[in-house]
């Protein structure tokens, strides 16, 4: 099995050698002094070494930013046709608009979702600094945005007070139109503050459903409300491994969620990848090239496209896993993407889809 996902590895470097990496340093130690200037010059599928502190842009090339100790200083907008991923970085603010995004170790205040927007992310942190009358989530996602986070903090904003007579809450950590994956998430909102008047004021929750077409599915963790329900709205959450306290208007079910987890890494290094079920519950492990946007089908959302491979296939294990290793070939593109994704059979019948794992090759 070993050698055959390195030889699927190697398909996949073979279809991408044209790309080309390139720098972007503002101190001309690089190939381009500006993001700017290097959407004009780079080719779609190229990747950007980002070095020192440069402006954000509108991204409308897929271009594959990678900024691990780089300050993007003001918001980043993604509108790029097609997948494309960003790792590392210090972002002053990302918006991924009608387009399919990859997200991987990444700090942003404000991250939006809007349109048919599609973001993975992985080890993220997104908050929400205080500006006079601009009160927004960590996180938002659109009516028909839709979201995947592994191991991610949401924090929101605490309350602000515009003189004596005039409170403002504080805001969610994510607040969800449309539908949010998390596994293994940390989400705060603002915390409850006093008011020289009025007293206190009230935080916000953790996750807002705005409208009835919300939803959001947990597992395993943690939110942490400053004055609110931990859900508060008008949608509905599947959890697993949390207790919720929710508002009435949000519909809670308890259910075993499968999920698929995966990391980013190097030419020449490994990739390990799991589904995350219930035990004994046959599964089977699929890849293909790029961040693809998700198709809604029957079975649920699917990420693949018609460049997939089949990877593995078994039945989990006594902790619900089924896992397998994958070696990345020396010879893989930088800024490759491929993503996996994970189909659980139950035994009570009916096929799931599982949540998409991402791997970014640095």
């Amino acid at each position: 099995m070993a050698k055959f996902h390195t030889i699927a590895f190697a398909l996949l470097a073979t279809s991408l050698t044209a790309q080309s990496t390139w720098t972007v340093d503002p101190s001309g130690n690089g190939d381009f002094l500006s993001l700017s200037a290097a959407q004009t010059g780079a080719t779609i599928g190229d990747t950007l070494i980002v070095v020192g502190a440069v402006p954000g842009i509108t991204l409308t090339k897929r271009l594959n930013i990678v900024a691990h100790g780089a300050s993007i200083t003001t918001a980043l907008g993604i509108y790029a046709t097609g997948g494309l991923s960003v790792s590392g970085g210090d972002f002053a603010g990302i918006t991924v608009a009608n387009a399919t995004a990859s997200l991987d170790d990444v700090t942003s205040a404000r991250l939006r979702v809007t349109g048919n927007g599609t973001v993975s992310a992985r080890d993220c942190t997104f908050y929400t600094t205080h500006a006079i009358a601009v009160f927004q989530p960590a996180v938002a996602i659109s009516a028909n945005g839709r979201a995947v986070f592994d191991g991610c903090t949401f924090q929101g904003a605490d309350p602000w007070i515009y003189g004596v007579f005039y409170p403002v809450e504080g805001t969610a950590g994510l607040d969800c139109e449309g539908h949010a994956e998390l596994r293994n998430c940390n989400v705060l909102s603002g915390q409850t503050a006093p008011h020289p008047i009025l007293g206190a004021v009230a935080g916000g929750p953790s996750i807002e459903l705005s409208g009835t077409g919300a939803h959001v599915d947990l597992k395993s963790c943690v939110l942490t409300a400053g004055g609110y329900p931990q859900l508060n709205g008008s949608g509905s959450a599947r959890v697993e491994n949390y207790a919720i306290s929710a508002a009435a208007g949000v519909s809670v079910v308890n259910t075993n969620l499968p999920w698929m987890t995966g990391t980013s890494d190097y030419p020449g290094g490994t990739l390990a990848i799991n589904v995350d079920s219930t035990p004994s519950t046959l599964a089977t492990i699929s890849a293909s090239i790029g961040m693809q946007p998700p198709i809604a089908t029957p079975i649920g959302r699917v990420w693949l496209s018609h460049t997939f491979l089949p990877v593995t296939a078994g039945f989990t294990d006594a902790n619900g896993e089924l896992a397998t290793t994958i070696a990345v070939p020396t010879m893989v593109t930088r800024g490759l993407t491929v993503t996996f994704q994970g189909v659980v059979f139950p035994t009570t019948g009916g096929i799931t889809a599982t949540a998409p794992a991402i791997l970014h090759v640095l």
